[in-house]
């Protein structure tokens, strides 16, 4: 029982201790949007229209969608044959420039959120939009608990 009791209490503190990742997106302010389909899976009007229903979520929540600073939103999108099944996997990933503090300040580039989706699929332009949309909501939902005072 005691055990029981412990492992709750374990549970319970490490859940808190993080949003709904252990990335922050607090003070993101702009972001340029790219999308990654170097496998062509999904054709150029849809690719459009996916990114442009990104850029209309992200300034719903007042994130600028062009920046000269290096801070991306990337969305990867593969897919895996096996056997008779075709396997997707899609990507959300904030990349952007960072600064370390140490000795002396250090530049460099950083993965400052990431989030995926790995689906089996038999109409994948359909699919890969679905997910996409997926993760873009659980990406505002975050950003949104983050940034109460956030552009609603």
């Amino acid at each position: 029982m005691r055990y029981l009791f412990f492992l709750f209490f374990y549970g319970l503190c490490t859940c808190s201790l993080f949003a709904l990742t252990p990335f922050s997106l607090e003070s993101l302010k702009e972001v340029n949007v790219t999308l990654l389909d170097k496998q062509k899976l999904v054709s150029d009007p849809s690719l459009a229209m996916i990114k442009t229903e990104v850029e209309n979520k992200l300034h719903t929540v007042g994130i600028k969608t062009s920046t000269k600073n290096f801070s991306n939103l990337l969305i990867k999108i593969q897919k895996y044959p096996i056997k008779e099944t075709t396997l997707v996997h899609v990507t959300l990933s904030i990349v952007e420039n960072v600064e370390l503090k140490r000795a002396s300040s250090i530049h460099g580039i950083a993965i400052s959120y990431t989030k995926d989706d790995l689906f089996e699929t038999a109409s994948l332009e359909t699919d890969v939009k679905e997910s996409v949309l997926f993760l873009m909501d659980e990406f505002l939902d975050q950003y949104k608990e983050e940034n109460p005072l956030s552009k609603k």
